[in-house]
């Protein structure tokens, strides 16, 4: 029987460098590598776009699906196909609501095209941990907004990120979108730092669900590793589910086990 393993990337398959970049331990790249030969299919799920995977792809030496943008994009053998985003015009409704009452939050979007657009004025240190959240040779664009804001008000994007690592208290930020748009929108720490806004419902575990349909899946065939918030309703799918050490407390309390790396994964779907 095939199997399948949807994995999270950042903080699960990639980590930071000593130059500064992100890329695949040496250890879990050894072991991706041979899963062809088990059977076993490779199925990213992540809040980053599509292009990530040409970079695991060109690492690995084999094509990936992916479950993107946090569930709002799919990528089934080179298609893409967006399931869900919100409206451009809520987009500037929300961002110049926080731009009025938090003014050292930095916000934009990671759009369905891969590209970043951000919201006037760009904070510089927001903007470095972007660039360094590019992969190799893979650098996606960034610019401002005004190509957003200024086109068709019903045009779809996928997601709102708030930078709020200038606060004493990002939690604030938090709460205010949840008492204002929670009711339209739901909103998680995708890292201690950033705060996204996404579709109502929206999550990896929809985006798989319907890769599972498409696909002709069961349950008994499918893993899940993650390590953070937006893993949790993901690893709440499978009974083989599994949370990185590190990860949050709400990913730990979703999978059945944890581990180290998800080579100790691999060597579980082996068995």
């Amino acid at each position: 029987m095939k199997q399948y393993l949807f994995c999270d990337l950042d903080g699960t398959l990639l980590f930071d460098q000593s130059d500064g970049s992100y890329d695949i331990s040496p250890a879990d790249l050894q072991a991706l590598c041979v899963l062809p030969q088990h059977n076993i299919e490779l199925v990213l799920a992540s809040g980053r776009a599509c292009n990530a995977a040409v970079f695991v792809k060109e690492r690995l030496g084999y094509s990936v699906d992916m479950i993107a943008l946090n569930g709002a994009m799919l990528l089934c053998k080179d298609r893409e196909e967006q399931i869900a985003g919100l409206p451009v015009r809520d987009y500037r409704m929300i961002t110049e609501d926080i731009a009025a009452h938090f003014p050292q939050v930095s916000m934009g979007t990671l759009h369905f095209d891969g590209n970043y657009y951000m919201k006037e004025p760009m904070l510089e240190d927001y903007i470095g941990r972007l660039r360094r959240h590019q992969l190799h040779d893979h650098a996606y664009g960034m610019q401002n907004d005004d190509y957003l804001i200024n086109g068709d008000e019903d045009r779809l994007i996928p997601k709102i990120l708030f930078y709020v690592k200038r606060l004493s208290d990002p939690d604030q930020v938090y709460r205010y979108l949840q008492d204002h748009y929670g009711d339209r929108y739901d909103f998680l720490f995708s890292s201690t730092a950033i705060v996204e806004c996404l579709p109502k419902g929206i999550s990896k575990a929809i985006g798989i669900q319907r890769y599972m349909k498409e696909h002709q899946l069961t349950e008994a065939q499918c893993w899940a590793v993650g390590d953070s918030d937006n893993d949790v309703e993901m690893l709440k799918l499978f009974a083989n589910s599994c949370c990185m050490r590190h990860g949050t407390a709400a990913a730990k309390k979703a999978a059945a086990t944890t581990v180290e790396n998800v080579k100790e994964v691999i060597e579980m779907m082996i068995g």
